[in-house]
């Protein structure tokens, strides 16, 4: 564990049983310790009751239990296990591996993708089981926790009501009545909230179900400190909703690794984040998706899975991702231009929009990753929205002002506070004669557009 991270990134890293950092090239890149996914077309093992192990499955099975020294690789789950698939869209396999002494899942990875032997297999087709969350450089955001607003600022919504919008993110915090009011609510047509599903693990961590999670709570380690994304997912929902007039906001909420528990994997891994995109689309379809995680991907190849997940949230559904869907992500904080997922899959993916921050200004913030591959910008700085009633000090330094008990709002910094506001714009332009790709189009004709303290920047 380094001394230099925060108190939630060394919690995190500190989590030896289950997470390891790759230490040699990003230090706060996470991957689950003893899992990598495995598309169904190499799986060394048959992944679905109709399948069957390719040339390339065996291929792969050879090379694990060369270098893992495993007789029998062993699946764990597959990412889309259980879910609605009549279209027979492929599978991504878990797998749990066996490392030797001096391996690691990256380490594994490097020599899967520079085997001879497997040369003509596409890398993207085995990955680690990276770890995304909202702040991976620990510290929460930029410059620290969230601070307490003394006022309810003024709104600037657009559109009509009912913007539908589908928001997966974490630490979202449905908080009874008796937590004082709710500021979310009354700026909302509707709020629906499902807690995200968590890959529960046998004693062995050999096998898993994924079931659905914990709700998230404002001090899970029960230190007396506010969690550190706790009321992330809350602050990036007020955000939504100050831009677009009453909107129908669908929440799928990951723990994001508060919960202390060696039973299940409670992380927002690609195999979590891919699994909640794909049933937050079968339960209510919308046409704008804001996701607030990211992660830089281990050699810059991104997994399979995401174009696996998209195939199975548009073909069946009946939409076409390039005109029906427009996804927004956060381009992080690290202030690098290293390329960020999901944000960076826009590259292939042209309906995903890459989201940096700028300053009151129009300048780039300092901390905002950037570089050729971001699509746009909006103010990510100083941010107010809805946020918790609570009376807490933040689990990390520093120790700034935290009691948000007078009206449960607070001020932020974040490339997660900039990218809803693009969400939030794209949906309140589509209508019944404008759908997502051309309510994109009506917005990216500006080049600067000024909406309250929104300033997006096109390009960036």
């Amino acid at each position: 564990m380094s001394a230099h991270l925060s108190p939630f990134s060394s919690r995190l890293v500190g989590f030896s049983k289950r997470l390891t950092p790759d230490s040699t090239k990003y230090p706060t890149m996470l991957s689950v310790k003893d899992q990598v996914l495995i598309a169904a077309s190499i799986s060394p093992v048959p992944i679905g009751p109709r399948q069957t192990v390719t040339h390339d499955g065996s291929r792969v099975g050879v090379f694990l239990k060369k270098f893992t020294k495993d007789s029998t690789p062993n699946l764990v789950s597959t990412v889309f296990r259980g879910l609605p698939n009549p279209r027979g869209f492929e599978d991504v396999g878990i797998f749990n591996v066996t490392l030797p002494k001096g391996e690691t899942v990256f380490t594994l990875t490097e020599r899967f993708r520079t085997d001879k032997s497997l040369a003509k297999i596409p890398p993207d087709k085995w990955s680690p089981n990276h770890v995304l969350i909202p702040a991976p450089a620990g510290g929460w955001c930029p410059h620290g926790p969230p601070s307490p607003i003394p006022a309810i600022p003024t709104s600037h919504p657009v559109g009509s009501p009912g913007a539908e919008i589908t928001v997966i993110d974490s630490g979202y915090i449905w908080r009874p009545q008796t937590w004082g009011p709710n500021p979310l609510l009354p700026l909302c047509s509707n709020v629906y909230r499902r807690e995200a599903d968590w890959l529960h693990l046998n004693a062995t961590g050999t096998l898993g179900q994924w079931q659905p999670g914990t709700a998230n709570v404002v001090d899970a380690n029960g230190d007396g400190n506010l969690d550190e994304l706790a009321g992330h997912a809350n602050f990036v929902a007020g955000v939504i909703a100050q831009q677009c007039e009453l909107p129908n906001l669908y929440i799928w909420n990951h723990n994001s690794g508060f919960a202390y528990n060696a039973a299940f994997d409670n992380f927002s891994t690609e195999a979590a984040i891919c699994r909640s995109l794909v049933m937050s689309q079968q339960h209510r379809a919308t046409p704008v998706i804001q996701i607030g995680h990211e992660t830089a991907v281990f050699g810059q190849v991104v997994s399979v899975v995401w174009g696996l997940a998209f195939q199975r949230i548009e073909a069946p559904l009946n939409r076409n991702l390039s005109t029906d869907v427009v996804l927004t992500a956060p381009a992080g904080n690290e202030g690098d231009k290293v390329r960020r997922y999901p944000a960076a899959l826009h590259d292939k993916y042209p309906f995903v929009k890459v989201v940096a921050s700028h300053d009151w200004g129009g300048n780039r913030s300092t901390w905002s990753n950037h570089g050729p591959w971001v699509t746009c910008s909006a103010v990510g700085e100083k941010v107010e929205s809805t946020f918790l009633h609570v009376d807490m000090p933040p689990e990390d330094p520093p120790k700034a002002p935290h009691d948000f008990t007078v009206n449960s709002w607070a001020q932020w910094n974040g490339t997660s506070f900039a990218a809803p506001k693009v969400a939030a714009q794209v949906a309140a332009r589509i209508t019944s004669a404008a759908n997502a790709g051309q309510a994109w189009a009506a917005l990216s004709a500006c080049t600067c557009l000024s909406n309250g303290d929104i300033g997006i920047i096109f390009p960036f």
